[in-house]
């Protein structure tokens, strides 16, 4: 029987099971990526186009779920929605630049933090900046958008 839970189909970070790693035995991973999004379809979406790109999509449901297992796992490179419930995106963004600055990750480079929005507010892209994101990447996310953004970042 097909299952029709949407996280089925990529690691997410409240999972029971533990980490595992979609990246293991897969020798076109290039590594991981976390991705807070409370969006369901946004997650399938983002996790699918990452995958075909090369990377591994460990999605967490907000900003605080992000931040709790960035803590525990750091990860170079973060997608992050702007709108989510508990912590939104500039606000989480903020934190992890406050972790950084207090060398919660001692000698890691700076996480590279891309805003994921529909936004077209003026200001949107000032205001993620302000909070410490790198990038603003505006839905509909093509292949196309992410791998510029992806390629960018290398």
């Amino acid at each position: 029987a097909k299952s029709s839970n949407p996280n089925n189909a990529q690691q997410t970070a409240d999972s029971s099971e533990g980490p595992r790693s979609a990246c293991s035995g897969n020798s076109n991973c290039i590594g991981q990526v976390l991705v807070a999004e409370d969006t369901p379809t946004m997650q399938k979406l983002l996790t699918i186009q990452l995958r075909r790109l090369g990377y591994e999509a460990i999605v967490c449901q907000n900003g605080a779920v992000l931040v709790e297992r960035l803590q525990k796992q750091w990860c170079p490179l973060i997608f992050m929605d702007l709108h989510m419930p508990v912590l939104d995106g500039c606000s989480a963004a903020a934190v992890i630049r406050s972790l950084e600055a207090e060398g919660a990750f001692g000698d890691k480079a700076a996480i590279h933090i891309v805003a994921v929005t529909a936004d077209v507010v003026e200001g949107t892209s000032e205001r993620c900046v302000a909070a410490g994101m790198n990038d603003v990447l505006h839905k509909p996310v093509t292949l196309k958008k992410l791998r510029a953004v992806l390629e960018s970042v290398r």
